[in-house]
């Protein structure tokens, strides 16, 4: 056998050695490897595979996420590309799953579902949370994100069984709409067709805060209701009161 003969042989062992070593690379090993590539994303606890694992507890940054399954495409890596699929698990409920895939900066997801306890929330109404009930489910068809902003984005929610305060105000199913606005920002509106109190506001999200005006009115004369709402304003006449939240800068 002449010596490029060996050659070829011995590249094409190592060739089959080192995807037999990809095809069972232990996810904890990977993610080992993968260092401060993963950015603010960080796995505990990591079993099975690079291809086909899970993780304990996911975390981004200081926000625990819940229990995380993926797999991983083989294919689109040979083109600089990563596609996987994911499922993101909490014990309060919280869900979260769909496809990704991620080329450079950028990141493309498509059916993506969610299902978040709207307890989850509370804190982001009132400096002194209130009770808050019920689940906000959507679906976001198409996103893109740009440097993890959004650029691009198909997506409905709706706040089901909504209900505010100790005494469970009543809102009803709340349809939040949501686009990418023409400044760049994420916007759009809240708005319920039930309820004991009619919900009708408007939202701004931006890298570095967000804002929420919405008027709630009382749909009955329930002492119960109108007491709960004062607590996020002074009442007009009618009852109703305008609630205005502003976090982080926002111009």
């Amino acid at each position: 056998m002449t010596r490029s003969r060996i050659a070829l042989v011995g590249l094409a062992v190592l060739l089959l050695a080192l995807a037999a070593l990809l095809c069972c690379l232990p996810a904890r090993l990977a993610l080992r490897l993968a260092g401060e590539r993963l950015g603010p994303l960080r796995l505990e606890g990591a079993s099975g595979s690079l291809w086909r694992g899970r993780a304990v507890q996911a975390w981004w940054g200081p926000r625990a996420l819940g229990a995380l399954d993926w797999t991983l495409a083989r294919g689109p890596l040979l083109a600089g590309r990563v596609e996987s699929t994911f499922a993101l698990r909490a014990a309060d409920g919280f869900t979260l799953g769909g496809a990704a895939a991620r080329e450079g900066e950028r990141i493309d997801l498509r059916e993506v579902t969610l299902d978040l306890p709207a307890a989850r929330l509370a804190p982001l109404l009132d400096d002194d949370p209130l009770p808050v009930r019920g689940a906000i489910r959507g679906r976001i068809g198409a996103a893109r994100l740009v440097r993890g902003w959004p650029t691009r984005l198909d997506a409905q929610f709706v706040w089901r069984d909504a209900a505010l305060g100790a005494d469970a105000v009543r809102l009803g199913d709340v349809a939040i709409v949501t686009a990418v606005q023409p400044d760049g920002s994420i916007g759009g509106t809240l708005r319920n067709g039930g309820g004991e109190v009619a919900v009708d506001g408007r939202y701004r999200v931006l890298p570095l805060g967000w804002t929420l005006q919405a008027k709630l009115a009382p749909r009955t004369d329930d002492a119960r209701v109108r007491r709960a709402l004062a607590r996020f304003g002074k009442p007009a006449a009618d009852g109703s009161v305008s609630l205005r939240i502003r976090h982080g800068v926002v111009w």
